[in-house]
């Protein structure tokens, strides 16, 4: 009987070491599940002719390799096989028209290659194989896509020049013909506390005609970006300490205020290549664009009504300003002043701006209004109509006109269009 019990007690206390050492049928599966799922991720599969090789894509149609060498693109590949499957049309044919169609339906890719791609047709087995190879010369991915809102656009634009960047491309459905250089130009001249160095511009649009273009803008500086943001920082110190001495001032204080600041008593020099830097800042030398430039903007933000004004001085192109002050325009020239040291600048009339010469018609003249002749209450027949008469209505202008002399250039050209500087 006691051979029977000892087996017996045996096993129970067997069992219930067990019951004790895994108390929870669920820990205990996790606890092996969490290591053996941990081995499983954690081992590299072999490689050793085991990998499956990516499937070569088919194509039908034109289209299909279109949208082949697109995908090429987006991911900076210059080499791809396709694998042709019940072809519809004449491989050669279609090749020799592809980059064409790719520049009339997506022109940003087209612009992005060196030409059309090279390609060959070979044999494999039962499969006919289109080897393409593209020379990229452009990164499509840094291409923007844009429809024409010219707002948004002459915005986005305007971005890239106020950030001083060397580059700016974007791909514009719905392309409308626009003087971009103006454009660029008239901001770099009327926001010297933005651009503080005015870059050389070229623009370039791809293709020559379309619903939709790749437009390629570049902007040259001298001084790095670095420089100029810090450069920035210094002008418009300068400028608001001007400014703060314009406040509650008129016209003629505001103008003599200015030259104090911008007028130095020594070295001033023409620079046909000063920046708003050297002009504000240097104080050393500038040019009738960039102090007419920064007049405008300090006269403006005072709340004073100021214009540059351009032109030719003594035949050579310049630029100066003109002010309202009792409801007519006076003109002022403190690039001129400072080149004599004229430490006190008279505002006169375009009249008396003798040496001077202008487009009237962009910059009329605004006369005081003349007083009311009073009217008759006789029979309106008799009156008769003035201008019948043969006399003016309107007073003429006494100013030397001449035709503007701004640059115009044709936005199809890689060549750089610089800002006219002139001393």
């Amino acid at each position: 009987m006691k051979k029977l019990l000892l087996p017996l007690l045996l096993a129970l206390l067997m069992l219930a070491g067990c019951q004790s050492l895994y108390p929870d049928d669920d820990l205990y599966v996790s606890e092996h599940v969490a290591p053996f799922a941990y081995r499983e991720t954690e081992t590299e599969p072999p490689t050793s002719g085991t990998e499956k090789p990516e499937e070569m894509a088919t194509v039908s149609c034109a289209s299909d390799i279109r949208e082949a060498i697109k995908h090429m693109l987006d991911r900076g590949e210059s080499t791809a096989q396709l694998r042709l499957l019940n072809y519809d049309g004449d491989v050669d044919k279609d090749m020799k028209n592809m980059y064409y169609a790719l520049r009339n339906d997506t022109p940003k890719y087209a612009y992005c290659m060196d030409g059309p791609p090279s390609y060959s047709v070979t044999q494999e087995q039962s499969d006919r194989i289109l080897n393409l190879e593209i020379v990229i010369q452009k990164d499509v991915q840094a291409i923007r896509t844009r429809l024409y809102k010219k707002d948004a656009i002459e915005e986005e634009i305007i971005t890239a020049l106020r950030q001083q960047l060397s580059s700016y491309t974007i791909q514009i459905s719905g392309y409308q013909e626009t003087d971009w250089y103006s454009l660029l130009d008239a901001y770099v001249l009327e926001h010297p506390d933005q651009i503080v160095e005015a870059p050389s511009i070229s623009v370039y649009v791809f293709p020559d005609r379309g619903r939709i273009r790749v437009l390629e803008l570049h902007f040259d500086y001298n001084t790095d970006q670095e420089t100029l943001s810090q450069r920035k920082i210094e002008v418009n110190f300068f400028l608001n300490l001007i400014l703060n001495q314009l406040s509650r001032s008129t016209p003629e204080e505001m103008v003599e205020t200015i030259s104090k600041y911008l007028l130095p008593g020594t070295g001033y020099v023409a620079d046909p290549n000063a920046t708003v830097y050297s002009q504000v800042v240097l104080k050393t030398g500038g040019s009738s664009r960039t102090m007419a430039s920064t007049v405008a903007y300090l006269c403006n933000r005072a709340g004073a009504e100021c214009e540059i004004v351009a032109g030719e001085r003594d035949g050579v192109p310049w630029y100066w300003n003109r002010i309202m002050t009792d409801g007519r325009w006076r003109s002022f020239d403190l690039h001129a002043a400072a080149l004599v040291g004229d430490f006190h600048p008279v505002l006169l009339p375009s009249g008396e701006m003798l040496g001077y010469s202008w487009d009237v018609l962009r910059y009329p003249e605004v006369l005081e209004p003349e007083p009311a002749e009073p009217t008759e209450t006789g029979d309106p027949s008799e009156t008769g109509d003035p201008t019948e008469t043969g006399e003016p209505t309107e007073p003429t202008e006494t100013g030397e006109p001449t035709e503007p002399t701004e640059p115009t250039e044709p936005i199809q050209s890689t060549e750089a269009i610089e800002s006219t500087e002139t001393p």
